[in-house]
């Protein structure tokens, strides 16, 4: 077994080159008893059938496929390709023949978090796999009717007149404003009919839709582990009994049965199959609209999610595919931005939460026995990367994946990326023997202790970067522990990953030379 920075000093990745996306292949005869809904984002796939027929899918398009019809998917070099398989236990009206249709843009970031609900044995609060079939049709014939109820963390559709809609959005940051629509309209500078009127266009009045927005944001906070008193409290309710009165009439049961069931992790199976059912309607829903106009309207950004807390047995890497978000890894937050990619470690408690238009996937899982992984290693893989993780997230959750295809290569693509992010921070030597050992450190943050460096290599450092050995390392170290602190990590554990055996050495080095404690720095970024 190897550390993960051990992976750096084997790792010949190079961190500036995007690999190239290799052609995968799926073999299916055991999966024959379910439909398949393969959608192609680029390139091109190959639905291979029992009888002989190949159907071709081409970048931008999907295909869905009856059971028993379908016995291997194959793709080119380049295609990065998404099967979602429905189980015969989906009793949902589905075609019954071969469909092709063209999949439209808006979609595709809601197909994408489809993928990850269906993916993931954790459940995802704030959406709802149902829902994509809300997401098509305000044409004709064709066209769907929203359903009133909510599921629990839902939040109802925002206003789209703007006063209302201003109203909305402060209401979603701050559930437990007690203004009255008065107070409200004359923050917006509008009137009471105004606010009204913007809140009844979608079919809502301004008390039921603030209702629903509170018990939306309460089930993430019951989900947290939050006392049902202080869930109430937190999002405006005065008292647990009105509370639980309208929780129930919204969803059907208390908040504290709620909460009990979301603090045991719910069988990933159950979870896939509420998703495969989710598929399965909105395959029913192409194969009604597609003989008639499959609407062009966007249908808004994907809604903002959160995991209920839980761990996992294995290491996984989560990367940021859009948006910003957060991840709570125990006591500590630590803030995402789009690219953000982190190994969270086997058996940490964490949750992980998406803004309004965000998607996370997991890119790739290894197993602690593989792989020492005792810390939240982070880099940001630049947008040049997104088809090809992409393609390693569906290789990572799926068997539509290269004949080669090994785990552990995302651990030297990860570790490369973080020499090379980390390397953009300080002077580097150009001396190969000079450059290796500045790589080696920046993995690390630290020689091996036998490691025996050479006179020529400490002029050559000098001579190269302006400063020795030990300076240079001194400030490798502090721009990282800089980046540390901004992403919010505790200073003991930046301390630490920095190479510090110390708290109070460390808190002296970055004072000096930033004037600050390392707390006072993180205060004051927050």
């Amino acid at each position: 077994m190897r550390t993960i920075t051990e992976a750096a000093a084997a790792s010949g990745a190079d961190a500036s080159t995007v690999p190239r996306i290799p052609a995968s292949r799926m073999n299916c005869a055991w999966l024959r008893d379910f439909d398949l809904l393969l959608w192609v984002r680029t390139g091109s796939a190959f639905v291979h059938t029992a009888d002989g027929p190949v159907h071709h899918v081409s970048a931008g398009g999907g295909l869905w496929m009856p059971s028993g019809e379908w016995e291997m998917i194959t793709t080119e070099a380049g295609t990065v390709a998404f099967p979602y398989l429905v189980p015969p236990s989906a009793a949902v009206e589905k075609p019954q023949a071969p469909l092709t249709f063209a999949v439209p843009a808006q979609w595709q970031d809601w197909l994408i978090l489809h993928f990850v609900h269906g993916s993931t044995g954790h459940g995802i609060f704030g959406y709802r796999p149902e829902g994509l079939a809300d997401l098509i049709g305000t044409g004709r014939e064709g066209s769907l009717e929203r359903p009133t109820a909510l599921h629990p963390g839902e939040e109802p559709p925002l206003p789209r007149a703007s006063a209302a809609r201003r109203v909305a959005h402060e209401l979603r940051e701050n559930p437990a404003f007690d203004h009255g629509i008065d107070r409200w309209a004359k923050a917006t500078a509008s009137s009471v009919s105004t606010i009204r009127r913007g809140f009844l266009e979608i079919g809502w009045t301004f008390d039921r839709w603030r209702t629903a927005t509170r018990l939306a944001t309460a089930c993430g906070l019951l989900a947290s582990g939050f006392a049902v008193e202080t869930a109430a409290m937190r999002v405006g309710f005065s008292s647990r009994h009105g509370f639980t009165r309208a929780f129930g009439k919204h969803y059907g049961l208390s908040p504290s049965d709620y909460s009990a069931r979301m603090s045991v992790h719910s069988p990933g199976s159950q979870l896939r199959t509420e998703a495969a059912t989710g598929t399965a309607v909105l395959a029913a829903t192409i194969a009604r609209l597609t003989e008639t106009a499959v609407a062009t309207s966007a249908p808004g950004p994907v809604p903002a999610t959160r995991t209920a807390w839980h761990h996992n047995d294995v290491h996984v890497l989560a990367w940021l595919f859009k948006g910003t978000g957060d991840l709570s890894l125990g006591p500590d937050l630590r803030f995402r931005r789009q690219g953000d990619a982190m190994w969270i470690p086997a058996g940490v408690d964490h949750q992980a939460g998406n803004g309004e238009g965000a998607v996370t996937l997991p890119v790739c899982y290894l197993w602690p026995e593989e792989v020492h992984i005792s810390e939240p290693l982070q880099v940001r893989f630049s947008d040049e990367w997104t088809d090809f993780l992409l393609h390693r997230a569906v290789a990572t959750r799926t068997m539509l994946r290269p004949d080669d295809f090994n785990a552990r290569d995302m651990l030297d693509l990860f570790t490369a990326q973080l020499t090379e992010y980390r390397a953009r921070r300080v002077p580097m030597p150009v001396d190969v023997r000079a450059r290796a050992v500045a790589d080696s450190y920046l993995a690390r943050m630290q020689l091996p202790p036998d490691t025996i460096i050479p006179t020529e290599v400490h002029r050559v450092f000098r001579a190269e970067t302006g400063m020795s050995l030990a300076s240079w390392q001194l400030h490798a170290r502090m721009g990282v522990a800089r980046e540390l602190l901004d992403s919010g990590a505790h200073p003991t554990d930046v301390a630490r990953r920095v190479g510090y055996l110390r708290a109070r050495s460390f808190s002296r080095a970055f004072r000096n030379r930033y004037g600050l404690s390392p707390r006072e720095y993180r205060d004051q970024r927050q």
